[in-house]
C-alpha cells in the first residue's frame, strides 16, 4: 500500500508539472503573439504615417520612388547601378562617382525611399550661393545604416516618426519625433534606425557659406535641434523644394535665399535663449557707428562700455561675430569703398577720411579684406566690383 501510495502521488507531481509547463508554454506562445501582432501594428502605424506625409505634406513636389524591401548594401546596389540611374542622369560619369563614393562610404538600404531628380549646378552657383546636392524622403526598417567620411556636403537631417540614431565627433545622438541634426559630411560619421522603422528626409547641399552656417551652428559644440511638425522647418523646406523644381532663369539664386532663409531660422532658433544683447555691447556697437573715423582703441572702447578689455573682446565677439578691432577694419573698409566708387579723391585723402592711422595701412587692408587694392577697385578690375 505504501509503495502504490508513493506511485500515485509522483505520478500526480508529475501530472501537474505538466500542466504548469503547458501552462508556461501557451503564457509565453500568448505573449509572443501579443508581441508579434504589437510590432506588426506599430509596422503597420508608422507605413501609414508614410503614406499621409507622402500623399498630404510635400504634395506638389515631384519624386522618383525606390523601394528597398530586401536590405541592400553598397555594394549590391553597384552592382545594379541603373537601379539609380535616374537620379544622376545628369551626371557625366556615374561609374567613377560610385568608385569615388565606394572609398568613402558604406551603407545598407531598407525601405521606402522618394527622391527628387536633380537639375545642373551652375560654376557660378558652385563659387557664390548655395544649392542643393541631393533630398530624399526616406522610411526605412531595422537594417537601414550609413557610415561615411570625407564627402564634400553638408547634411540637414529631420525626423517625422520613429527614431534614428546620428554618431558624430565622439558623441551619440538620439532622434525623435520632430528632432534634426546638422553637420558637416567630410567628418566621419554614422546614423542608422533605432527600433523597427525611421520615417526621415535628407537634404545635402553646399555652398560659399555653408560652411559659416554650419560652424555658427555648432559653436555650441551640439548639432541636433529640436523643430516641431507643424513649426517652420517643415513649411520652409517645402518652399525650398518647389523654388528648386521651378524652371526660371532666377531658379538658383531663389534656392540659395530659400535655403539661407531655412538656415538662419535653425541658427536663430537655437540661440534664441542667449540672444539677449547686453545693453552695454548695444550702446559700443552704436558708438563705434558713429565714430569709426576717430582713433578708437581696445583700452577707450573697454572704458565706455564699463568691462574689462578682456570681457569685452570675449563679449563683443559673441554677439556681433566680431572681435571689436575687426568690426572697426569693416566699417572703415565699407567706407572706403564708397569713397572709392562715388569720389575722385586721392587715396591719401580716402584712407584719412575712412579713419585709416596711414595710407600704406589702409592699402594693405583693404588688399586683404577685398582681394585688391584701392586702385583696382577703383578701376573696376578688382574681385570686389
Amino acid at each position: 500500500m505504501m509503495y502504490l501510495a508513493v506511485k500515485l502521488k509522483f505520478l500526480a507531481n508529475i501530472y501537474f508539472a505538466s500542466i504548469y509547463l503547458t501552462n508556461i508554454y501557451l503564457t509565453n506562445i500568448y505573449l509572443t503573439n501579443i508581441y508579434l501582432t504589437n510590432i506588426y501594428l506599430a509596422n503597420i502605424y508608422l507605413a501609414n504615417i508614410y503614406f499621409i506625409w507622402r500623399d498630404i505634406m510635400f504634395d506638389h513636389i515631384h519624386f522618383m520612388d525606390f523601394d528597398f524591401s530586401i536590405p541592400t548594401t553598397f555594394e549590391e546596389l553597384e552592382k545594379n547601378k541603373e537601379r539609380l540611374r535616374p537620379i544622376y542622369q545628369n551626371m557625366d560619369d556615374y561609374s567613377a562617382y560610385l568608385k569615388n563614393d565606394r572609398k568613402n562610404v558604406t551603407f545598407t538600404l531598407e525601405g521606402e525611399s522618394r527622391t527628387i531628380g536633380l537639375v545642373p549646378i551652375s560654376s557660378f552657383a558652385e563659387s557664390h550661393l548655395l544649392y542643393i546636392q541631393v533630398f530624399s524622403l526616406m522610411n526605412t526598417g531595422k537594417h537601414f545604416n550609413t557610415r561615411r567620411k570625407n564627402y564634400s556636403s553638408y547634411l540637414l537631417l529631420y525626423t517625422y516618426e520613429g527614431n534614428g540614431i546620428l554618431e558624430y565627433e565622439n558623441k551619440k545622438y538620439e532622434m525623435s519625433k520632430g528632432m534634426g541634426f546638422f553637420i558637416d559630411c567630410r567628418k566621419p560619421h554614422s546614423y542608422y534606425t533605432n527600433g523597427a522603422a525611421w520615417f526621415h528626409s535628407v537634404l545635402h547641399f553646399n555652398g560659399k557659406t555653408a560652411s559659416w552656417f554650419y560652424k555658427r551652428f555648432n559653436e555650441s559644440g551640439s548639432v541636433n535641434f529640436y523643430c516641431p511638425i507643424d513649426g517652420f522647418y517643415q513649411s520652409e523646406l517645402e518652399q525650398l523644394l518647389k523654388g528648386y523644381q521651378e524652371i526660371s532663369p532666377y531658379r538658383e539664386f531663389e534656392v540659395s535665399m530659400k535655403l539661407e532663409s531655412l538656415l538662419m531660422k535653425l541658427l536663430k532658433d537655437k540661440n534664441k535663449d542667449s540672444q539677449a544683447i547686453p545693453d552695454y555691447i548695444k550702446y559700443l556697437q552704436r558708438y563705434m557707428e558713429s565714430n569709426f573715423t576717430n582713433q578708437l582703441t581696445l583700452d577707450g572702447l573697454s572704458s565706455f562700455a564699463g568691462v574689462s578689455k578682456f570681457h569685452l573682446s570675449r563679449e563683443f565677439k559673441k554677439y556681433t561675430g566680431y572681435s571689436p578691432n575687426a568690426y572697426l577694419i569693416e566699417l572703415r573698409i565699407s567706407k572706403a569703398k564708397l569713397l572709392l566708387s562715388n569720389s575722385s579723391l586721392p587715396i591719401y585723402k580716402i584712407s584719412e577720411l575712412s579713419g585709416f592711422m596711414n595710407e600704406v595701412n589702409f592699402i594693405n587692408l583693404f588688399k586683404s579684406r577685398t582681394g585688391a587694392t584701392p586702385t583696382a577697385y577703383r578701376g573696376g578690375t578688382g574681385p570686389g566690383k
